[in-house]
C-alpha cells in the first residue's frame, strides 16, 4: 500500500502533472489536511500500465484541487482481483480504480466495440474514436461512458489505450494459416473467444499465472499478449514464435464509486473529470509509443518474429470480422460500424450488405 499525500516539495520537483492539460486549475497543494482521501487501486504493479495511470491521475488531481483530494494507492491487487474491486466500486467500499475495460463485459455491452479484434484499422483510429482533442472525449464516446456507468453502477471517468496485443506460439507460426488448429489461451471474455474460434484456433481460458507453464508443457500451443508481458515474464523461452497481428489495442478505464463522486463539490467533480480525460489522452499516446518501441526487444527475445503482410491480415480479418459483426452488431451499434467501415474495407463490405 502506498499513501499519496503529495507535498509541495514533491510537486516542485516534478512539476504540476496537468498544468497544460486544459483542466480547471486549483491553487496547488497546501499543508492543510485533505478534505477527501480516496482509496484507489489496480491489479497491475506500481510501475505497470494501470499503476502508472493511477499515480499520474492522483498527482494531477491532488495538485489541481489544492490538496483537497488525496489518495491512498493500492497497486498489485492489494484490494483484490478485478471482480472484487468492481464490486467494491459498486457498493462504495472502494473509491476509485483503474482496471481492464474487457473485465466490464459481464456488466455492460457498451464497450464491445473495443473488445472485437481488428475493429480498428490502426491504433490511431481507436484514439480518434475515443478522443476529440487532448482534453475531451468525442461526444459519441462520452455518451458511451455515461451509459456504461449506469449499467455498472459506478462512474466511469475515462478510457485510455494501454498497448497492442499480438500472437505468440510454442509451435512454428509464420503465416496466419498456421493459427488454424492451435490450442490457444485467451482471457475469459466471450468476444475474444469467438473471434479466435472464427480464425480457426481451438480456444480455452486459463488463469494468467498458468499460461507460462501451460505453454512449457504443451497444454496450450499459443496465446496473445502485450509486448511487456512477453518480455517481462520471459515468454520467449516457451513461446519463441511471435507474430505481429496487432489485433487489438488493450484499454483500461478509470472509475469512481457513486458514493465518492457524490461526496465531491461540483468544481471538484469537474477537475477530477478533466484531469482523468487529459491524462488518459497522454497515457494513450505514451503507451502506443512504448508498445512500438518494445518490438526491438521482442526481436531479440523471440526465435522467429513475423509480421503478416497486408494481404494475410485481410485474409484473417475476412475470417473474423463478418462472424463477429453477425453476432455482436447489436451491442456495437450500426452507427459505430458505419463509421469504422469508412476506414476498413472488410467492415464496410459487411455494413453495406446489412444496413
Amino acid at each position: 500500500m502506498s499513501y499519496l499525500m503529495i507535498s509541495p516539495s514533491r510537486i516542485a520537483a516534478s512539476g504540476p502533472p496537468s498544468a497544460a492539460s486544459g483542466a480547471p486549475q486549483g491553487k496547488g497543494p497546501t499543508p492543510a489536511a485533505a478534505q477527501h482521501v480516496f482509496t484507489m487501486g489496480c491489479v497491475d504493479s506500481w510501475w505497470g500500465g494501470q499503476g502508472y495511470i493511477i499515480q499520474r491521475l492522483a498527482g494531477a488531481v491532488n495538485y489541481d484541487t489544492g490538496g483537497a483530494i488525496s489518495f491512498s494507492i493500492h497497486p498489485s491487487g492489494e484490494l483484490g482481483d478485478e471482480p472484487v474491486i468492481m464490486e467494491g466500486l459498486k457498493d462504495g467500499t472502494i473509491d476509485m480504480a483503474a482496471l481492464s475495460t474487457t473485465k466490464l463485459a459481464p456488466l455492460t455491452k457498451v464497450f464491445t466495440v473495443l473488445d472485437v479484434p481488428f475493429m480498428f484499422a490502426a491504433p490511431a483510429d481507436m484514439l480518434d474514436f475515443l478522443y476529440a482533442s487532448p482534453t475531451k472525449h468525442t461526444a459519441a464516446f462520452e455518451a458511451m461512458l455515461e451509459q456504461a456507468g449506469k449499467d455498472c453502477k459506478f462512474h466511469i471517468l475515462t478510457v485510455s489505450m494501454t498497448g497492442r496485443r499480438d500472437f505468440v506460439s510454442r509451435k512454428p507460426v509464420t503465416s496466419v494459416d498456421d493459427i488454424v488448429g492451435l490450442k490457444m489461451r485467451l482471457m475469459a471474455n466471450p468476444v475474444h473467444l469467438d473471434a479466435w474460434e472464427a480464425a480457426g484456433a481451438h480456444t480455452m481460458t486459463l488463469p494468467w499465472g498458468e499460461v507460462y507453464t501451460s505453454l512449457q508443457t504443451g497444454t496450450i500451443d499459443a496465446a496473445e499478449m502485450t509486448g511487456t508481458d512477453y518480455l517481462e515474464e520471459s515468454f520467449g523461452e516457451v513461446a519463441p514464435y511471435w507474430m505481429g497481428t496487432n489485433h487489438i489495442t488493450f484499454t483500461s478505464f478509470v472509475a469512481i464509486s457513486n458514493k465518492a463522486w457524490d461526496s465531491l463539490a461540483s468544481e471538484q467533480q469537474s477537475i477530477l473529470k478533466a484531469d482523468a480525460v487529459s491524462d488518459g489522452y497522454l497515457d494513450s499516446n505514451m503507451f502506443m509509443g512504448l508498445s512500438d518501441s518494445l518490438l526491438r526487444q521482442i526481436k531479440q527475445s523471440a526465435k522467429v518474429m513475423t509480421f503478416p503482410t497486408d494481404e494475410e491480415l485481410t485474409k484473417l480479418k475476412e475470417k473474423v470480422l463478418p462472424a463477429m459483426l453477425d453476432k455482436y452488431s447489436g451491442d456495437i451499434g450500426m452507427d459505430v460500424i458505419a463509421a469504422l467501415g469508412e476506414k476498413d474495407a472488410v467492415i464496410n463490405k459487411w455494413y453495406s450488405s446489412h444496413k
